[in-house]
């Protein structure tokens, strides 16, 4: 079967590259990395024709207005700036950052009653802000992670972490919904990325941005077996060491029915309500959104 769309795109990370300001970031300086990322960005504004691409036509529906070269550097500016945080973050380092919670009093209630839940993001802002936060709180999180993509970033979150792993559920694994199942029953929070799906994973038909957009089913699929809340988490990083972090219930618990017409029309619907709330965000912050690659494209 054809792999889905974005992992036909190739890692175009230079290992030595993230290994020095991997260096920089967290022996030296932040502001000094940040300040690296400026000819690294110009050189992929010039010479990433595809990621130029497919970054004008999500930078169009967004702003609705004709994108310049402008536009797609501050988006790779963006992406580049979550990924020296996220190094940041991994280190315990998020007292350098001024992080702002929205209805946290969400997740309070969670932990209180010992409730585990299922907590959907996407590939938009930090997840990794979230992992901070739950550090700083005590709260116990894994992720649900296709773990064949990014390889080489991924083992620099290695090094700087070496239990990065362990925080880790690979999807596709045969244990994998079994280990989730023990972990939200003893209250743990699993976490989920909602918009990408896996090879082999079914698809559902959304509006997003104006434009009929593949969302996997996996998501509310698993929060149907999990039997526990499902809330919607966004870490916006506004690319100045501050993130504005949201955290929205989608619903207490998605039972669905077992006739297949009925149950992919309720799957639809609450990807609906999610690609929705994706799209809120991203209105007000638009350099947040990291699918780099042809997001509308089956």
């Amino acid at each position: 079967m054809e792999k889905p769309v974005w992992l036909q795109y190739k890692e175009r990370s230079n290992l030595v590259a993230l290994r020095f300001i991997s260096w920089v970031t967290l022996k030296i300086s932040r502001r000094l990395s940040y300040a690296m990322l400026y000819p690294i960005c110009s050189y992929y504004v010039l010479f990433y024709w595809k990621g130029n691409r497919v970054s004008r036509n999500y930078l169009t529906k967004i702003l609705q207005r004709k994108i310049t070269w402008k536009d797609t550097f501050q988006h790779y500016l963006r992406f580049a700036k979550n990924l020296i945080d996220r190094l940041h973050f991994m280190s315990a380092h998020e007292t350098h950052y001024h992080i702002k919670r929205h209805d946290f009093g969400i997740i309070d209630a969670l932990v209180e009653k010992n409730q585990g839940c299922l907590l959907m993001s996407a590939h938009m802002g930090s997840f990794e802000v979230l992992r901070a936060l739950a550090a700083k709180k005590s709260i116990a999180v894994k992720l649900l992670m296709y773990q064949e993509n990014a390889k080489r970033v991924q083992q620099i979150f290695q090094q700087v972490n070496p239990n990065f792993l362990d925080d880790i559920l690979p999807i596709g694994s045969p244990n994998t919904l079994l280990k989730a199942k023990e972990l939200v029953d003893s209250g743990h929070f699993i976490g989920i990325l909602g918009d990408r799906a896996s090879l082999n994973e079914k698809t559902v038909i959304v509006d997003f941005l104006g434009e009929a957009a593949f969302f996997p089913q996996g998501p509310i699929l698993l929060a149907s077996l999990l039997k526990v809340p499902l809330v919607l988490f966004f870490g916006i990083n506004h690319g100045d060491g501050s993130y504005d972090v949201y955290f929205e219930k989608l619903a207490d618990c998605i039972e669905l029915p077992r006739e297949r017409v009925a149950k992919e029309e309720l799957i639809q619907y609450w990807m609906q309500r999610y690609a929705d709330r994706i799209a809120h965000h991203l209105t007000i912050s638009p350099f947040n959104w990291f699918n780099f690659y042809d997001f509308w494209k089956k």
